[in-house]
């Protein structure tokens, strides 16, 4: 079964949280900044059970990159990629293959903590 976990960037930081024995352990306060329960359901990012090639846990907002596999001109190139995770059952599932074809995929920061990670590579 999977682990069911949250964090959210508060503070400057991030708070973690999740189930344990059907309820919630170590739930954010939200008196650490001026935050309204909408907000921290808004901010909240959940873990999607996936480990990058480091062992990180990967959750929702983060950014990571991976060695593709293309060929281009008769030729096999190995493109860096790089790509924010959505919570999204297509995109769990292609990380997932990318993870068990290749292993390369390794987080490389958050939307939060790197917001100019989120500025399009060319």
């Amino acid at each position: 079964m999977r682990e069911i976990k949250f964090r959210v960037y508060l503070g400057g930081r991030f708070n973690y949280w999740g189930f344990i024995d059907n309820g919630f352990a170590g739930l954010p306060s939200t008196n650490v900044e001026s935050v309204t329960l909408k907000e921290l359901e808004k901010r909240s990012q959940q873990y999607t059970g996936l480990k990058d090639k480091n062992g990180e846990e990967i959750y929702e907002g983060d950014k990571y990159q991976w060695q593709g596999h293309e060929v281009a001109n008769g030729k096999q190139i190995r493109p860096i990629r790089t790509e924010v995770v959505i919570w999204d059952y297509h995109e769990l599932s292609r990380i997932s293959n990318i993870m068990e074809s290749n292993g390369t995929l390794e987080i490389i920061g958050n939307i939060y903590e790197h917001p100019e990670l989120l500025e399009v590579n060319p």
